[in-house]
Parts: structure tokens; C-alpha cells; sequence
């Protein structure tokens, strides 16, 4: 398996990962973790669709997740609000943690960004941004 292949894989296991810990949120029938969980949700949804295609409204408001260190933030932040509950989220959550920790380390090592999926290099989707 090629690195591409493996970082899209990462991706989109980060976002089932999401989407199954935030229809565990949902189910708890709290107020609180309702929201919680929908907003985990969509994320994770979104994290998967961006696997897919890239809309352009992507690139412009979200262009953090472009970059690894970029997305690699943003799995610990998802990471971090899945860990402070307890069960199985919290196991999802310290793996969203670990692969976002991976991702902000894979920042730094030379050559790597070469290697990063089609969803993830930022300079492909330079020409479908307008300017504001």
C-alpha cells in the first residue's frame, strides 16, 4: 500500500471513528451530549467527504485541513473532547488523539508532505478559491 493510500486511510478511519462515537453521544439522551454528539458527528462526516471531494467553500473556510499539522490539531482537538468521557469513546478518542499526535509529527519529517493524499495537499485547490 502506498503512503497516499494509507493517510487517506487514516482520514477516513478518524471520521468513522467520529461519526460512531458521536452516535454514542446521541444515545445518551442527555441535552449536553445530544449537541455534543451532532456536532462530532457532522465533523467526522465532514472529515470523510473531504476524502471524497473537495468543495471549494472547503478550501476557503477550512483550509487548516490541508496541511498536517493543520488536520493533526484538529484530531487532537476532536480527540480530546471524545477522552473526557468514559467507555468506549474514550478509547476512540485516545485514537483520534494518537493519529492527530501522528499527524502533527509528520509535519516536521522531510519529504512527507510529498506523499500526502490528493485531499490534503492545499496547493491542488489553489485555483478553485476566489479572492475576497
Amino acid at each position: 500500500m502506498d503512503k497516499p493510500k494509507i493517510f487517506s486511510a487514516l482520514n477516513l478511519g478518524v471520521g468513522a471513528f467520529l461519526g460512531l462515537s458521536g452516535l454514542i453521544k446521541v444515545f445518551s439522551f442527555s441535552l449536553a451530549n445530544v449537541l455534543l454528539g451532532l456536532f462530532i458527528i457532522a465533523f467526522g462526516l465532514g472529515t470523510i467527504a473531504l476524502e471524497r471531494e473537495v468543495p471549494s467553500v472547503a478550501v476557503k473556510y477550512a483550509s487548516f485541513m490541508f496541511s498536517f499539522l493543520g488536520r493533526g490539531f484538529f484530531y487532537l482537538f476532536m480527540g480530546s473532547l471524545l477522552w473526557s468521557y468514559n467507555g468506549f469513546t474514550s478509547f476512540l478518542g485516545f485514537l483520534v488523539l494518537l493519529v492527530g499526535a501522528g499527524f502533527c509529527a509528520a509535519n516536521y519529517v522531510a519529504g512527507l508532505q510529498d506523499y500526502a493524499p490528493r485531499s490534503m495537499r492545499d496547493t491542488d485547490w489553489d485555483d478553485t478559491v476566489d479572492e475576497v
